[in-house]
């Protein structure tokens, strides 16, 4: 992979892991929810410090960036999880189970795809930055 077409994907992950982490924070921090309001900020920051350890071709910025992209990951899943199996009220069919974690509430979604594209990108061999 060439440096133009590296740095895009760093710019583009990076912003929208970004957006996603800030969405977070000020959708928690409203309700007082401290522990995922700080946990968020962390996530932001070690986003911030990958993206900009990776533009400037460093070899811990990748490994923090696979470590951040694995907590993404798992967040997405536990968020997903979370949108399948929680139904207060009714007992949703798969029709509704899927609506929900797809159109509803993509969130875990995105954040699993995201995280994927980002290992698949920059987990290869060939991907070595110093």
């Amino acid at each position: 992979m060439d440096i133009k077409k590296r740095r895009f994907l760093i710019v583009a992950v990076g912003l929208l892991a970004a957006i996603e982490s800030l969405r977070v924070i000020f959708s928690v921090f409203p309700d007082r929810e401290w522990l995922w309001g700080i946990a968020a900020c962390l996530y932001l920051a070690a986003v911030g410090l990958s993206a900009w350890g990776m533009w400037r071709m460093k070899q811990w910025a990748l490994k923090l960036s696979w470590f951040v992209a694995l907590v993404s990951f798992g967040f997405g899943v536990y968020i997903t999880h979370f949108r399948w199996t929680f139904w207060l009220f009714k007992d949703p069919t798969l029709k509704d189970r899927i609506l929900s974690v797809t159109v509803q509430n993509p969130d875990g979604l995105f954040l699993i795809i995201l995280s994927i594209f980002w290992l698949i990108c920059f987990v290869r061999p060939k991907t070595n930055l110093a």
